[in-house]
């Protein structure tokens, strides 16, 4: 088995995503990221690096992750699709993947959203990702006999604890995901719903927000629960003034 480690990547567009965005046709979804250091372990000699792309491998660390994905909804909508799972997902990779566990340590995500109508972005932010994700896949034979299982903790917009849980049975595109966020400030929430919800949180707090749902490719259950307190809310104009 061989293994591979790679520092410093990055995919970066040369100007702002907000400037990228407005010169594209349609709504996009803009990806970048910086990787401080990628370990792979147990590389598969099936694995191919050079003219075609396949990676098989017992394990994948991620080190100091740092991934934005940006939306600006004022460009026009594209075609309709459907919206796609997690496994969904997976298979829509140009190339073949099979991952025992992939370790993320130490990482950030960062969610830009420009709303229409709209010229500023609301911003959700998980700061000090860590997590393991079980049998990631894109290869049939493989599918059918394991389970996706995503388990991750991180910061909420700077102040929450939030943990989520999945499971997706690939084979019977099922999936069940369990989210729950404690002990938040709800004046962070702020930089996520000023721009995206047109309010301004004064005071609150979240004690505990649990939510829960199970889904298929046509069908949906969800449930959802949140304990707060002290919450003051105010409407903000179209200019975000009070």
């Amino acid at each position: 088995k061989g293994q591979m480690d790679l520092r410093e990547l990055s995919m970066k567009l040369n100007s702002t995503w907000e400037e990228y965005a407005k010169k594209q046709s349609e709504q996009k979804v803009i990806l970048e990221f910086d990787i401080g250091h990628l370990a792979m372990r147990g590389l598969s000699n099936e694995s191919r690096f050079y003219d075609s792309l396949m990676i098989i491998s017992q394990s994948v660390e991620i080190d100091s992750l740092d991934f934005h994905v940006s939306k600006d909804k004022n460009r026009p909508m594209p075609a309709q699709v459907v919206k796609k799972d997690f496994s969904n997902m997976l298979e829509a990779l140009s190339f073949p993947v099979e991952i025992d566990s992939l370790n993320i340590k130490n990482s950030k995500i960062t969610y830009s959203e420009i709303e229409s109508g709209k010229t500023k972005a609301g911003v959700i932010t998980l700061t000090d990702v860590n997590g393991l994700i079980l049998n990631v896949s894109s290869i049939e034979a493989v599918e059918k006999e394991n389970s996706l299982l995503i388990a991750i903790k991180a910061i909420f917009d700077g102040s929450g604890k939030l943990n989520l849980n999945v499971t997706e049975n690939y084979f019977e595109r099922k999936w069940i995901a369990d989210l729950t966020l404690e002990a938040m400030d709800m004046k962070h929430l702020n930089q996520t719903v000023n721009h995206l919800a047109g309010i301004a949180i004064e005071t609150g707090e979240i004690q505990k927000l649990h939510m829960k749902m199970e889904a298929t490719a046509t069908s949906s259950d969800n449930h959802f629960l949140m304990q707060y307190k002290d919450l003051k809310m105010e409407l903000l104009n179209t200019e975000d003034h009070k």
